[in-house]
């Protein structure tokens, strides 16, 4: 790690009494080397001149690294939203569509929504989640997760009215509207959406 090995280096010049270009010489990582020799001799072996063009390339080097990564996660949480998406059929516009059509529907998830957040952490949602049946329905801060989880058992409820799963076939929901709108649930779960 480069950061390991400048402060090493560092160490090794205030013990040693060697300059800072032999000092850095020591390093057996050719490709870490060039830079630090680089910067050795532009400092002209001056120790503080170069902890400030080290901090300046460390920080740039984990910049360049952490962008890297974001970029990274991204395409996976997309692969992953798809995945989603694909297997539960969570087709955005299908459910938009519904929701905007049918005014029942949309007023009685809103208003479940609403008290449902309302009365929920999410550390109280997330224990109620890991927590047994028997557990759950004990447990009186747990009442808007039953709930939730008996309105999406229930037939009759309007949650379980929402266009999720396959009922038409796959390849009919292929070729439909389904694959932009799977597309649109999996760009929104790989933005964070919940």
């Amino acid at each position: 790690e480069p950061d390991v090995l400048i402060k090493g280096v560092l160490a090794a010049y205030h013990t040693g009494g060697q300059t800072l270009t032999a000092t850095i010489n020591l390093i057996p990582d050719a490709e870490l080397k060039k830079p630090l020799l680089l910067m050795a001799d532009a400092a002209k072996d001056n120790i503080d001149t170069f902890v400030k063009e080290a901090s300046v390339w460390l920080d740039k080097s984990l910049t360049v690294l952490g962008a890297g990564y974001k970029r990274r996660v991204q395409w996976i949480s997309l692969g992953v939203g798809a995945v989603i998406a694909v297997a539960f059929n969570l087709d955005t516009l299908a459910v938009v569509s519904h929701l905007y059509k049918d005014k029942a529907a949309r007023e009685s998830i809103a208003s479940f929504a609403s008290s449902y957040v309302n009365g929920t952490s999410s550390e109280t949602f997330n224990r109620c989640l890991t927590a047994g049946k028997t557990e759950r329905e004990k447990d009186q801060d747990c009442k808007a997760t039953v709930e939730l989880m008996n309105a999406l058992n229930v037939d009759t409820s309007e949650i379980h009215k929402l266009p999720i799963g396959y009922t038409k076939g796959f390849w009919d929901t292929v070729t439909g509207k389904g694959l932009v709108g799977w597309l649109l649930t999996a760009l929104a779960l790989s933005l964070g959406a919940p």
